[in-house]
């Protein structure tokens, strides 16, 4: 079977778009995205008020722009 070659730099340029498209979609995989500040915060009031998470935090994310929730409280 033939198998393409690249050069040294195609291959590092392939392996770093890869891993960077990587770290950007992962970030927001699976994670409920709110459109403002005032929306996350009023969940996660809601849902440290329901007794599940004693507190949360909502960030903006780097990736989206959006909000998302988070346990780790700063």
């Amino acid at each position: 079977m033939y198998k393409p070659r690249f050069t040294k730099a195609a291959n590092d340029a392939a392996r770093t778009l890869h891993i960077d498209d990587k770290r950007r979609w992962n970030g927001c995989t699976g994670k409920v995205a709110f459109p403002s500040q005032n929306k996350a915060v009023a969940r996660a009031k809601s849902i440290v008020a329901k007794g599940g998470i004693p507190a949360m935090t909502a960030y903006e994310c780097p990736v989206c722009g959006k909000w998302h929730l988070s346990k780790q409280v700063k």
